[in-house]
């Protein structure tokens, strides 16, 4: 019987998804009760990649999407799949960095909890993001900055790090799982913001399980962007909220980063933060 199912995404992930699994396997406390599905969709190299995958963790279940349709899509696929009643989300660019999921089984056990949160490091001696604002303005910018610091999580304010989080599989289906019509970006709201809509709201996050997610290494990116206010967008208007009152929020929020940078004189952050509010008066 598996306890716990391991979701990973891969697209055109090679160069992390075999650090990803060799981290994963070293800290896997619960034994053959783990179970690993690797859902590619539809990399470059897939072949290849897939037959490293087999060779070197022949347990590992492999699925190839024949196209992208997007990480819901991909993760839906894998949690279909799945034996365990607990599934963990993990991108392929995290890394374990000591045993999770003896903990995380008891918690969703002993506590029936639907979603449970753990803490994500840039690296072993420097904490990142593990959780996000539900809604962006200045006052949660602010209450965001507190809590990450304290490691104080407010269910009714933010949700987990997409990166990597684990949920009751009855949870999710409850609503249908993840949202196809969100290609990529925002997932994480969405599905918390549905919990606590069916008031399944025992929702823990663990600051002592700790895995590295390194977003330090990534480039300001504006298609990233503009495919999270998308995603931003249209979850508000799926949930019947006030989409234009959040979204000028939202843009206010990143004015002030504007200027707060521009009065640092970190030029180039600025730069990012102008753009970001030209991209949101686009698509008011």
């Amino acid at each position: 019987m598996k306890r716990i199912t391991v979701v990973i995404v891969t697209y055109n992930s090679q160069k992390d998804i075999y650090d990803c699994l060799a981290a994963l396997y070293r800290y896997n406390d619960i034994g053959d009760q783990l179970e690993v599905i690797v859902v590619d969709n539809h990399s470059e190299g897939a072949e290849a990649m897939f037959g490293r995958i087999a060779r070197e963790y022949p347990g590992v279940l492999l699925i190839s999407n024949p196209e992208n349709l997007g990480y819901g899509h991909g993760n839906n696929i894998g949690i279909r799949s799945a034996q365990a009643p607990y599934i963990v989300i993990m991108n392929p660019d995290v890394r374990l960095i000591h045993p999770v999921f003896k903990t995380l089984w008891a918690e969703f056990e002993h506590k029936q909890a639907d979603l449970i949160g753990m803490k994500q490091c840039e690296r072993t001696d420097k904490p990142g993001q593990s959780f996000l604002m539900l809604y962006p303005s200045c006052f949660n910018l602010f209450l965001h900055k507190f809590c990450t610091r304290s490691d104080l999580f407010l269910k009714r304010k933010f949700c987990f790090s997409g990166a990597c989080f684990a949920f009751r599989k009855e949870s999710l289906e409850a609503f249908g799982l993840f949202d196809e019509k969100i290609f990529l970006y925002g997932e994480e709201r969405y599905i918390h913001l549905q919990l606590l809509k069916l008031g399944r709201s025992r929702i823990y996050y663990h600051p002592e399980l700790r895995y590295i997610h390194p977003v330090h290494e990534r480039a300001f990116s504006e298609r990233e962007v503009r495919q999270g206010l998308r995603s931003y967008q249209y979850t508000l208007r799926k949930m019947g909220l006030n989409y234009d009152k959040r979204l000028r929020k939202f843009k206010n929020m990143y004015r002030l980063l504007y200027l707060r940078s521009l009065l640092a004189g970190h030029s180039n952050e600025a730069d990012h933060y102008r753009t970001v509010v030209k991209i949101i008066n686009e698509n008011r």
